[in-house]
């Protein structure tokens, strides 16, 4: 019987002694903070349905062992028994107890579990299975948060623009031409500080989508709210998680951390041209990154200002794929001239695990494929990626992210900055997110031989 049979036959709920005309129904319950399988609950099947779709949990199979990675259960096929699965101390075999009762292995997440052919029961890992702090509530909360999110990066664009323009086909014409009429009024504020809304940026949807990963803000030094800041975000990642979710929510506290400090997310302008979209991101705090937005924001604002910007934007987000430290910024100087035109001091900010959320079909330079990206990028100044995710190959993958706020660089101020001016707080400013990577990378989850690679 082969493992995908195996598996059919457990979601099922047939016991692979008794045959697929005798039933052996089990359902997950909760129990003193484990999952444990008990026998005999005839909506089993849906039970498990619903579970997997909603990402509760998932189910994969044991080909040569299985990896640990958190609170889970084993199911062992020879006796329909069950054993809960959590962190701890190394288990073994010996640990099991088989039969009708419940036993329970532990294991760090680094560390296998192998089936070999001496040992009768095989293992089926369901997980990785909820965290014990966690009801399925709020995972389900958290997957949904997830799922709006990229809904609103893939999607949300095209499907404003639709409604729209199809509006223009049916009785509700004039609602569409008086939203025209006021877009063309309204076309400049994206570059004249935008228009957020506080109490889009606090929506509870924002701290499920913080804790789906979970995503946190680190402090390093202090930000006084009597000057501006210029903070550049890297990577970029597939869809930028970490920026958004700490610079363009409070769901991480930025205000908290930086009392006085207003922070602002500077993104691509062509997002501001799509009808509704723009509203929808500029009631987030989001803005245009053009140099008009950006001296609006450092002069018209008073000071307080944090504003971010994604420095390797498009071309940085072609290169994203876990693993991977790649930033794009030594040809890129315009962010540090504006900080030197307006007194801006520049703050480098690294986000730890924003690459390893997806992984990316990467093109070689001369392919088709690359030469499509390319193009896009050249005519509306992002280039789709191809990506794989987690359940369904779309949601991104539970990776913890850690956003990094290093220590600012004073810059005075330049009504003409020189070119060697540029390049000097340019160089100031790599040497600084390199020391910020290396000082915080094990303590983020890298090694010691992880490197930071700016291109």
């Amino acid at each position: 019987m082969t493992q995908l049979e195996e598996i059919s036959l457990f979601l099922l709920g047939v016991s692979r002694q008794t045959g697929p005309s005798s039933r052996s129904h089990v359902t997950p319950v909760r129990f003193d903070g484990r999952l444990r399988v008990r026998r005999r609950a005839p909506l089993f099947p849906l039970l498990v349905l619903w579970r997997v779709l909603t990402g509760l949990i998932t189910v994969r199979p044991a080909v040569g062992g299985v990896t640990g990675g958190g609170h889970g259960a084993l199911w062992l096929r020879r006796q329909s028994s069950c054993c809960s699965l959590g962190l701890g101390s190394p288990g073994s075999w010996s640990d099991l107890v088989s039969g009708e009762t419940q036993g329970r292995v532990s294991f760090p997440p680094d560390r296998v579990v192998k089936t070999t052919e001496d040992q009768d029961e095989d293992l089926v890992w369901v997980g990785p299975a909820m965290k014990q702090d966690k009801t399925q509530w709020k995972l389900f909360l958290e997957t949904i948060s997830a799922v709006q999110w990229e809904f609103t990066f893939l999607l949300l664009g095209v499907s404003c623009l639709s409604l729209v323009v199809s509006l223009m086909f049916t009785s509700l014409w004039p609602l569409s031409v008086l939203y025209f009429v006021w877009l063309v009024n309204d076309w400049f504020t994206p570059e004249r500080g935008g228009r957020r809304i506080e109490f889009v940026r606090n929506w509870r949807v924002w701290g499920h989508f913080r804790d789906y990963f979970p995503i946190k803000l680190v402090k390093t030094a202090e930000l006084s709210p009597t000057k501006n800041y210029i903070l550049g975000s890297h990577p970029h990642g597939i869809m930028c998680a970490g920026g958004f979710t700490c610079f363009s929510t409070e769901s991480c506290g930025f205000a908290d951390a930086f009392p006085g400090m207003r922070s602002t997310l500077a993104v691509l302008a062509g997002l501001f041209r799509i009808p509704l979209f723009r509203e929808y991101i500029m009631s987030a705090g989001l803005i245009s990154v053009s140099r008009a937005s950006l001296a609006h924001v450092l002069t018209k604002n008073g000071t307080g200002n944090a504003l971010v910007i994604v420095i390797g934007g498009a071309e940085e987000s072609l290169s994203s794929e876990p693993g991977v430290h790649t930033v794009v910024m030594r040809q890129r100087k315009g962010f540090v001239r504006i900080a030197l035109e307006y007194g801006a001091d520049l703050v480098p900010v690294y986000s730890f695990g924003e690459n390893e959320l997806f992984r990316q079909v990467i093109f070689s330079e001369g392919s088709v494929g690359r030469r499509v990206q390319d193009l896009f990028k050249r005519l509306i100044g992002f280039a789709p990626c191809v990506f794989l995710g987690d359940r369904f190959a779309l949601l991104p993958y539970r990776t913890p992210i850690t956003t990094v706020v290093g220590a600012p660089i004073a810059v005075p101020k330049r009504v003409v900055p020189t070119a060697e001016e540029v390049d000097h707080y340019h160089g100031l400013y790599m040497q600084s997110l390199s020391n910020l990577f290396h000082e915080h990378k094990v303590s983020c989850g890298l090694s010691e031989s992880h490197e930071l690679r700016i291109i």
